[in-house]
């Protein structure tokens, strides 16, 4: 089977501190001043949860059909049937999606490392999780793991953007709490177009389909009212690619057929001409 097919937004944050979205400080455990980005916002991260939520809830159908499908008919499953959760790399994976536990505080009268009495966070969960994706709840302070709900560890390069200095190459420590972009990427299962297997014939029928609702959704979201103003994003999928490719394809080939029938056209014109 051919590698995965991937459908991507990219959510760059807009700083505007009329409606709270802007770097803030924190102090970690250990008494470490640090600036937060943008993203890292309650609100801001909310409505990138939304976002996932709408774009999981979409529906399609095939040509012909009128059985309504959706995401998870389409999406990887790692560990399928253990765990039937969509294979979706986020940030919010390390709180399974789940708001209740990104507002999760638990007061520490001893403070950790730091000796003096504190509340930990969601912020704190994500420095841990960008440390070590695959904690485990155990060893947490808020006692929620990292792994995703759909089973796997969700890497923080991968699913933010914007924290490598400009200018520079991947740092040897990256600074993920300085993001400024959410890099949410959902993959499709892949299948071989020149296979002559029905399943796979329909499974990329199926794929490419959602991936076509995927796109018509986002470019009307894009222009809805329910954008927030503050995000600033970017989309594609698989389809997308291919699409474009094919669409390029043929327009080189009407450019090349135009191009022939003018220099036929030429020449026996010429011909013509010189046999006179």
């Amino acid at each position: 089977r051919p590698f995965y097919r991937a459908a991507q937004v990219i959510i760059h944050a807009k700083e505007m501190p009329e409606h709270g979205i802007t770097r803030f400080n924190f102090t970690d455990h250990l008494r470490n001043d640090l600036e937060f980005g943008p993203v890292f916002q309650p609100k801001f991260l909310k409505e990138v949860l939304k976002l996932q939520q709408q774009i999981e809830a979409l529906t399609f159908t095939l040509e012909g059909e009128e059985h309504a499908y959706n995401l998870s008919e389409v999406c990887n499953k790692p560990l399928y049937p253990d765990k039937q959760s969509c294979n979706i790399q986020n940030v919010w994976a390390y709180w399974q999606d789940d708001i209740q536990l990104l507002d999760k505080v638990k007061f520490d009268p001893v403070g950790g490392d730091g000796g003096v009495a504190r509340n930990w966070t969601y912020l704190d969960h994500f420095l841990a999780c960008a440390k070590n994706p695959t904690l485990t709840a155990p060893s947490d302070k808020l006692n929620i793991g990292c792994m995703s709900k759909w089973g796997g560890p969700v890497n923080p390069y991968y699913a933010l953007g914007g924290f490598i200095p400009q200018g520079e190459s991947f740092p040897a420590n990256p600074e993920y709490h300085k993001s400024t972009a959410i890099v949410m990427s959902i993959i499709i299962d892949n299948y071989d177009k020149k296979s002559i297997d029905a399943r796979d014939q329909i499974g990329l029928a199926k794929a490419m389909a959602w991936e076509k609702r995927f796109i018509e959704f986002m470019l009307e979201w894009e222009n809805s009212d329910e954008k927030p103003e503050y995000f600033d994003i970017a989309f594609n999928s698989e389809r997308s690619i291919e699409d474009e490719l094919e669409k390029e394809t043929y327009g080189d080939i009407v450019t090349i057929a135009i191009s022939y029938i003018i220099m036929f056209v030429y020449i026996t014109f010429s011909l013509g001409q010189n046999s006179k």
